[in-house]
């Protein structure tokens, strides 16, 4: 800014409002004799926080942390097996798992979202019938179960086969799967 006044009087020169920065104090200074008086205001450049949180099968998240405004900053999610990466919500809401953006001129906070994966069983009963239904799907979260068997008038149920192989067994179960990160 260039101002005007008289020599030899004091002034005290505004300072500017910035996004992501913080003004330096106001200066009072006297004009030089010459009027060529110069004033320099130096602004800090502002650090703001990104916090992480970890929802739905999200194992870890990385990337929280304290950043200058206009830093470069990454921020990634660990999915737990079992899970589909879905989406980040929040400030920075976005469908990218390793979301790379300029930090603004303020806080972010942000949720690692994941979806469980749904696993489908289908039967064939070749006409039979089972007293107890059985589940016709299962996710990572489904606690241990045991197939009931069908009945079939005038046949012996022989066993199961498909996913467990082609030899039939009579007792099958389903067990739940151990979480492990990807």
């Amino acid at each position: 800014d260039s101002l005007q006044g008289t020599t030899a009087t004091n002034v005290t020169p505004n300072t500017n409002t910035y996004a992501g920065f913080t003004a330096p104090a106001k200066q009072t200074v006297t004009i030089s004799p010459d009027g060529q008086t110069v004033v320099d205001y130096y602004y800090t450049r502002n650090s703001y926080t990104v916090t992480l949180n970890k929802g739905t099968g999200i194992s870890a998240v990385t990337g929280a942390g304290t950043y200058l405004y206009e830093a470069q900053v990454t921020i990634d999610a660990t999915v737990k097996s079992g899970y589909n990466w879905s989406n980040w919500t929040g400030t920075k809401a976005s469908a990218t798992k390793a979301l790379t953006f300029t930090m603004p001129a303020g806080n972010v906070t942000n949720t690692a979202n994941a979806t469980i994966q749904t696993y489908t069983i289908t039967y064939d009963l070749d006409g039979g019938t089972v007293t107890t239904a059985n589940p016709t799907n299962y996710t990572v979260e489904t606690a241990n179960f045991t197939l009931n068997n069908p009945n079939k008038q005038g046949y012996t149920f022989s066993g199961w086969t498909g996913s467990n192989g082609t030899t039939p067994q009579t007792t099958v179960t389903i067990v739940s799967v151990e979480p492990k990160s990807i």
